[in-house]
């Protein structure tokens, strides 16, 4: 599934993403010629081009999500319900806008023994918190991942953080907790045994090898210090005033968002509204 993706803050503005697909969807045939089903799942607007692959188009949403987290959760889940529906049995969703290196899908016959969800990467001094810039799992792994998204507003939120919130949605499908454990376990005790149980990261060369938007990881992110590590067992200690910190630095960032949204919104009627009178 290659779908919907919004770059760092350095990328430069309008980057043409079809290379890149392109590039994607020859790796994948090259690695797994007879047995792999590709879709890519867009939007109204995006030029598919011709690539010899099933394009499916998802209808926009216009609501509010912090950081457009539910653009990417209906067309990843449009996308994998397309390959459900064709039988695939193991879902890899990576992004329309990173070139995804040969090393990561000679693992994938490795992983598929396995009925964890491999993700990108995790935070290591967050409380858990997981990436999702590629993802691996069994086709109703990664569904529940998709649907452990937050939509739009407040909609399937469990925190104010995005990548907080699909692991504790998703800890919270998959095991046999109630919600009450999960928070509990995962944003005051950080319980590695459960994360185990149900996550596991691809490899660290991997990620280091990805080009994004044009830009190789290690330019977006310094090697000595960026926020990730790639194993549960690697996840910092930290105390429960830095956690109340972190939380805190989530919801402002959160509400200063949803706050510029609506004013933005405002502005726009007033003007709306002012041109209708003026004329």
């Amino acid at each position: 599934v290659l779908s919907y993706g919004s770059g760092p803050k350095k990328a430069r503005y309008g980057f043409n993403t079809s290379q890149y697909v392109r590039q994607n969807v020859d790796r994948i045939k090259e690695h797994f010629p007879d047995n792999s089903i590709i879709v890519r799942s867009h939007w109204p607007d995006e030029d598919a081009g011709e690539l010899g692959v099933d394009c499916i188009t998802s209808r926009e949403t216009h609501l509010w999500s912090y950081k457009n987290i539910s653009k990417q959760k209906i067309t990843s889940l449009t996308g994998v319900q397309f390959l459900m529906d064709r039988g695939a049995t193991h879902i890899l969703k990576i992004r329309s806008d990173q070139l995804i290196p040969a090393s990561l899908f000679t693992q994938l016959s490795a992983l598929a023994r396995s009925h964890k969800l491999f993700v990108s990467e995790v935070y290591k001094k967050e409380v858990p918190s997981v990436g999702d810039f590629y993802f691996f799992g069994t086709a109703d792994t990664v569904r529940l991942f998709c649907l452990s998204m937050p939509g739009s507003w407040m909609s399937n939120r469990l925190s104010f953080n995005n990548q907080r919130s699909i692991l504790l949605n998703f800890l919270w499908k998959r095991s046999e907790l109630n919600l009450s454990q999960i928070i509990l376990r995962c944003t005051f005790v950080d319980d590695r045994k459960l994360l185990n149980r149900h996550v596991a990261t691809f490899s660290e060369k991997v990620f280091w090898e990805v080009k994004w938007r044009g830009d190789h990881m290690t330019n977006i992110f310094t090697v000595d210090d960026h926020p990730f590590c790639w194993g549960i067992e690697e996840i910092h200690e930290i105390g429960l005033f830095q956690r109340y910190k972190n939380l805190v630095h989530d919801f402002k960032n959160f509400s200063k968002s949803a706050v510029k949204h609506i004013l933005k919104k405002m502005w726009f009627h007033f003007n709306s509204f002012y041109s209708v009178f003026k004329n």
